[in-house]
């Protein structure tokens, strides 16, 4: 009897133990996520510059060679970035079309003593479909500051700007991480194109409805899947 009830004491003294670790580990991980997001707090979009081409063109073009991105030639991509910035439009070429202009908008992700930490480039989906629908056609964080919630944050910081619209994605099968983010962040994975391109679609709200039923009625070119 005495044996046994020494045998429950070590037990409840193992379990106490056992539970104060696992408390003590949950404490910590709480703090280190609140001081996180603290400090992403002081992270925005700012409109991108001329100056900030050299940036987003290196990160585009590593992030090709990792295939994250449709390969392009650098010259044509540094002039793409250039007129996006300075016309806020540039010009998209598909197989066996013609030769569309697109409304489009390049942001610079940072905060005021780190200022080129990512990047983002939001355009229309087609030729007139600004008012109703966009897509989020490239967007990157820094490979030395990934891991730490920066990718988090320039999407959730895209989708408060973009949230009276319905957006649209592609991911390469290269891009998991992307796939996934967007997928917890109420992405809808719609279709799986030739070559294991992903496409998802995001729709905040019943403005973003609105706004396409606004242009169906005004013969605006808008699509939706979902």
């Amino acid at each position: 009897m005495i044996e046994g009830t020494r045998a429950r004491k070590i037990h409840q003294r193992f379990a106490f133990n056992i539970n104060f670790e696992v408390l003590a580990m949950n404490i910590a991980h709480a703090i280190r996520n609140w001081w996180r997001n603290r400090r992403l707090m002081h992270y925005g979009l700012r409109a991108a510059e001329l100056n900030d081409v050299d940036f987003i063109l290196a990160e585009v073009l590593a992030g090709t060679h990792a295939g994250h991105y449709v390969a392009q030639q650098q010259e044509s991509l540094r002039a793409m970035l250039t007129d996006v910035i300075q016309l806020h439009k540039y010009a998209r070429r598909s197989d066996n079309a013609p030769m569309e202009i697109l409304f489009a908008r390049l942001w610079i992700y940072g905060a005021e003593r780190d200022n080129t930490v990512g990047f983002l480039l939001v355009s229309e989906t087609e030729p007139g479909s600004a008012i109703c629908q966009h897509e989020l056609y490239m967007m990157g964080v820094r490979r030395d500051r990934r891991g730490t919630g920066h990718g988090q944050q320039l999407l959730r910081l895209c989708l408060s700007a973009y949230r009276d619209m319905v957006l649209y994605a592609r991911c390469l099968p290269c891009s998991d991480t992307m796939f996934h983010l967007l997928k917890r962040n109420h992405f809808q994975h719609f279709q799986t194109m030739r070559q294991g391109t992903r496409a998802l679609v995001w729709r905040q709200n019943k403005i973003a409805d609105s706004l396409l039923d606004f242009a169906t009625e005004n013969g605006i070119s808008c699509h939706t899947v979902v």
